[in-house]
């Protein structure tokens, strides 16, 4: 750490203040560079976390049990390729930096083959237009992965400050709602209007989908020109087989990834939100409404870590209380009279609770995971941001997975049928799956975080003492055996 002098002209003091080229102290704006990352994959991909589901089943008029299976199968693939990419991306050197070029690799593949997910061809027979989807969606999630990955590792490596990686985590988390709410607000919107024009609603949802990707492109190119990776390591050079030792004994990295699982499998309920609006409520347009309100919140409650993290002596307690009110307010929504106009207004107001809680507990799911790289890095010996952060990601999208495969399974099972008035059992269904499921999966998520064991006390230790060469008694650094 070097060390500068200044002199205060008001008292001819001289001050000694200490500058760390590893601890920089990235504004807003340059935190904002490094967000466009997350603004560019949001309005890129948004679209089919929320929307492309329905688009299979009532626009694309698959089997929802087959919609099931196909989600299944490309979220299965994009789980077991996530820490092969993290691994790839670690041993990744070049003179832009470790995870970076990968950002700008795969954004365009990635806006062009989401682009085609939501395309669909009518005329064609339901085997044909199953295969198309499955194809797409299939190199869709390859791209994502390729991207979103190491750009999520990339945190590690913009400073070693805890605090500041809360920050960078709030600005990014913050970019990513506040894309949401615009998304959320006109993708409909969109989707209605060119259905007007042209008369066709499979070419409304690829509109959007066209609109959307173009104005992603942009940001990625402001991430990779405004971010600089400055926390030096050497390249890992470990086998891929030898990164799996860092999972060993690692609770805090145990901790945060089952909390990753279980807001994976929220997407079990989230997934038949827009089937509730349509179907339940008998108001598809609150699907947007209810979705645009929601991303505000969340904006809102990420943008609460930058304060709130300061009164915490540690950050997964943070994610524990805030899940524990998302669990609360997901609960009530059950029993609001959604049907009723001031049920409505009373559903929009306990959503932006549940959302405010929500967002406060995602922003700092990703301040926490850098994190966990030092710990590794102390207790193992190897530096594996790209491998734990594409673990976790694998973990969350398995748990996606089985969701997503499990809407289409379950809306089958119960005799969904696309277009129709649906059976009591069915409307039963669409009202306890979006409201209760994601309250049980908030509760048990709360319970992980609060074992959650490193404090920042404990993390400012660990990079003290790594600092100097340290490592935890015992721990030989695998570069050095």
């Amino acid at each position: 750490m070097s060390e500068s002098t200044a002199t205060s002209v008001a008292t001819g003091k001289t001050t000694v203040t200490t500058t760390d080229p590893q601890r920089p102290n990235l504004n807003f704006f340059k935190r904002f560079q490094y967000a466009a990352g997350d603004i560019g994959c949001n309005c890129a991909y948004a679209m089919i976390n929320a929307y492309l589901f329905f688009f299979m089943t009532d626009i694309a008029r698959i089997n929802p049990m087959t919609v099931g299976t196909v989600m299944l199968i490309s979220k299965v693939w994009d789980a077991a390729i996530d820490p092969f990419i993290g691994s790839m991306a670690d041993h990744t050197e070049t003179k832009w930096g470790r995870y970076r070029p990968w950002v700008i690799g795969a954004a365009i593949p990635m806006v062009v083959l989401n682009v085609m997910a939501f395309t669909t061809f009518p005329e064609w027979n339901e085997t044909a237009r199953t295969l198309w989807a499955f194809t797409a969606y299939f190199a869709s999630v390859t791209a994502y992965s390729a991207l979103n990955i190491p750009y999520s590792a990339m945190t590690a490596t913009l400073t070693l400050d805890s605090d500041m990686r809360a920050k960078i985590a709030s600005t990014r988390i913050m970019g990513a709602m506040a894309t949401g709410l615009v998304l959320n607000f006109f993708t409909l919107r969109i989707v209605k209007y060119v259905t007007n024009i042209v008369g066709s609603e499979a070419t409304g949802y690829q509109v959007a989908a066209i609109i959307f990707g173009l104005i992603a492109l942009p940001f990625f190119f402001i991430c990779f020109f405004g971010t600089k990776e400055v926390v030096k390591t050497e390249p890992t050079k470990e086998k891929y087989s030898t990164m799996f030792k860092t999972l060993k004994n690692n609770k805090p990295f145990w901790c945060l990834t089952f909390f990753f699982i279980v807001w994976g499998f929220n997407a079990l309920g989230g997934s038949m939100k827009m089937h509730f609006f349509t179907y339940y409520a008998g108001k598809q347009m609150m699907t947007a409404n209810n979705a645009t309100i929601g991303s505000f919140a969340s904006f809102l409650g990420t943008m609460s870590l930058t304060f709130i993290v300061k009164y915490f002596k540690n950050k997964g307690h943070i994610i524990g209380y805030a899940a524990l009110g998302s669990c609360i307010f997901q609960s009530i929504a059950f029993f609001i009279p959604v049907q009723t106009a001031g049920g409505e207004i009373w559903y929009y107001c306990n959503t932006f609770l549940a959302s405010f809680c929500s967002g406060c507990a995602l922003g700092t799911m990703f301040a926490v995971q850098p994190d966990i790289t030092e710990y590794t890095r102390y207790h193992h010996g190897i530096y594996a941001a790209g491998f734990l952060s594409a673990f976790t990601n694998f973990c969350f999208q398995f748990g996606g997975a089985l969701a997503s495969a499990s809407s289409g399974w379950i809306l089958g099972g119960f005799g969904y049928v696309a277009g129709q008035e649906q059976t009591p059992q069915v409307m039963m269904l669409l009202r306890i799956m979006p409201h209760f499921w994601p309250a049980l999966m908030m509760l048990m998520g709360s319970i992980a975080m609060f074992m959650y064991p490193l404090s920042k006390e404990k993390y400012n230790e660990i990079t003290a003492k790594l600092e100097k060469g340290e490592y935890a008694p015992g721990v030989v650094p695998m570069s050095r055996a």
